[in-house]
């Protein structure tokens, strides 16, 4: 549009003066455009800065979320830690009583395997002693039989 205009005022000037004016109008409507682009590029710019402080501001969010989540779960597995320390102390001083408990009943089975040993020993004895009695009461029996 701008360029059919400037072409017919062409042919009515003079040549050099036709010249001039044409080169003036060409360099106007450069630096118009020019403006305008320059100003789109501005807009440009505050935008992407804009942006990118959306983009600072949600980052330091969640770095922030991020530490106190991190702060959070050390806090668990710190916590997680001493269970487990009170845990296996715990469970190691029940062993300990058991292991005790294990060696008492030890020490008294023993006793009491030597106890029921020996009244084994005393039975065998007094059965032995049962069968020399009977064997001489049968024969007494058969004696007094035969008389």
């Amino acid at each position: 549009m701008a360029y059919k205009n400037i072409k017919q005022e062409v042919n009515t000037m003079d040549n050099e003066e036709k010249l001039f004016e044409l080169m003036t109008k060409m360099y106007n409507e450069v630096q118009k455009e020019f403006a305008n682009f320059r100003g789109e590029m501005q807009e440009g710019f505050k935008q992407v800065n804009g942006r990118i402080d959306n983009v600072e501001v949600e980052m330091k969010d969640f770095r922030k979320e991020t530490a106190d989540k991190i702060k959070e779960v050390n806090g668990k597995i710190d916590n997680v830690e001493v269970e487990m320390k009170d845990f296996r102390k715990e469970t190691n001083e029940r062993f300990d009583r058991l292991e005790n408990k294990m060696d008492d009943i030890e020490a008294k089975n023993a006793d009491r395997h030597v106890e029921i040993t020996g009244q084994i020993e005393d039975m065998k004895s007094d059965l032995s002693r049962i069968e020399i009695n009977t064997a001489d009461n049968w024969r007494d029996i058969a004696r007094i039989k035969a008389k």
